[in-house]
């Protein structure tokens, strides 16, 4: 596996102008050195900065493993600390080898061996009283071992660290080789303490956002089943209410009145009930609407962190710059309610939200969102919006297609 030169230089800038490979366990965490400045959040909105250069890097999927090696080695090489524990914990430092005799580490990445094999990452450790031991570890992310891999970098450890502690690992996400020498990315999630330093912390949030390592490799727990059947029930009222508003939607057309959305709204409980439960896996509320090309529009009930709020957005793609401003013209004539911007993930938002407290029957709830859809009729708003589809793969595409895509 060979690390492009971006991705390396990406690395460099994540964790400084000059890269630090020696640690003194003594210092309690502390790396000698001036780190660079972290990249500012303001650069992406999106997620957390390893995500950001991700992006930069590649959009590829074969690239995800190059670059999780290469941040992982950051973290290891600006807090040895946590690593270490983590494979004295697991058992898988070489043998007679403890945490606490490790006074230097040294870390390299895609390191050719003599015989031209390159090895993900290694960790050369000096001990106390100058000996040495090594951990070679084999990263993976997406993909398996080859048949006869690890035997093969076995042999050229022996060669090259004979006479010397070493241990082969290898790192995955799924089960792959022997399970004594089998690091998984969900411990490397696990074991990052709340206090490490930044980049550790960093590589979790990426970890999670890739789905490399997240709460779902965690087993199940009956305190989260006990949720199930009152979250089958929220989205059962949440698809009533919403096929109530359908009903007073046609109704509403059938009667003269000027169309409340862009596209034709599902007229079955049963369908959007099914559009409603795939937007629930991604993220925390229940939602309908929106449209692969153009500003959508979007209504549902969401939890936020002051409680669960009804709500109508419209959202547009960051890169879609002109069709947000002739939007956001739109909105700002618009007296009462303001429709301010509102979190929308990838998305840039704008909405207005009740909290659901003051929406005690479904018929205020299904009122409400009938109201705010005719405020963004009369001020022309609606018919700069595309119609409905299921949200969670349109927000997918969107982050799939959103680097390199501008506004043609």
């Amino acid at each position: 596996m060979s690390t492009p030169e971006l991705t390396r230089l990406m690395a460099d800038v994540w964790v400084s102008s000059t890269i630090i490979l020696a640690y003194d366990t003594e210092m309690t965490g502390a790396v000698s050195g001036e780190l660079s400045p972290r990249i500012p959040r303001t650069l992406d909105e999106r997620g957390g900065h390893l995500s950001a250069l991700f992006r930069w890097q590649s959009g590829k999927r074969s690239q995800l493993e190059n670059f999780c090696t290469e941040a992982l080695a950051s973290a290891i090489v600006s807090q040895p600390g946590p690593f270490l524990d983590l494979l004295e914990c697991a058992e898988m430092l070489p043998a007679q080898v403890t945490a606490a005799q490790v006074e230097e580490l040294r870390v390299s990445t895609q390191g050719p061996t003599e015989t031209g094999k390159l090895v993900d990452l290694q960790l050369t450790l000096r001990l106390a009283g100058g000996k040495r031991a090594a951990v070679w570890i084999e990263v993976k992310v997406g993909t398996g071992l080859r048949t006869g891999q690890l035997e093969s970098y076995a042999k050229e450890l022996e060669r090259v660290h004979g006479g010397e502690p070493w241990r082969l690992l290898v790192l995955s996400c799924t089960p792959e080789g022997p399970a004594r020498d089998n690091l998984r990315w969900q411990q490397v999630r696990a074991m990052i303490p709340a206090d490490a330093h930044s980049h550790w912390l960093d590589l979790r949030v990426f970890l999670e956002e890739k789905q490399v390592a997240d709460i779902y490799d965690e087993g199940l727990t009956v305190h989260e089943f006990a949720m199930v059947d009152p979250a089958r029930v929220v989205l059962r009222k949440v698809a009533r209410a919403m096929a109530e508003l359908s009903r007073r939607l046609a109704k509403a057309k059938q009667g003269g009145q000027s169309a409340l959305w862009p596209k034709g709204f599902p007229n079955k409980e049963q369908k959007i009930l099914n559009l409603v439960a795939t937007t629930f896996r991604r993220g925390s509320g229940f939602v309908i609407g929106g449209y692969r090309v153009g500003p959508r529009l979007q209504l549902g009930v969401r939890a936020t962190s002051e409680g669960p709020e009804a709500f109508v957005m419209i959202k547009t793609r960051k890169s879609h710059v002109q069709t947000r401003k002739k939007v956001w013209a739109v909105l700002d004539t618009i007296a009462e309610p303001t429709f301010g911007l509102v979190d929308a993930g990838p998305m840039e938002a704008r909405g207005v939200s009740l909290a659901l407290a003051k929406l005690s029957t479904q018929d205020e709830l299904v009122g409400w969102w009938f109201g705010k859809l005719e405020v963004l009729a009369d001020a022309g708003a609606l018919e700069l919006c595309g119609g409905s589809i299921n949200t969670a793969e349109a927000d997918e595409a969107d982050e799939a297609d959103e680097d390199g895509e501008d506004e043609s």
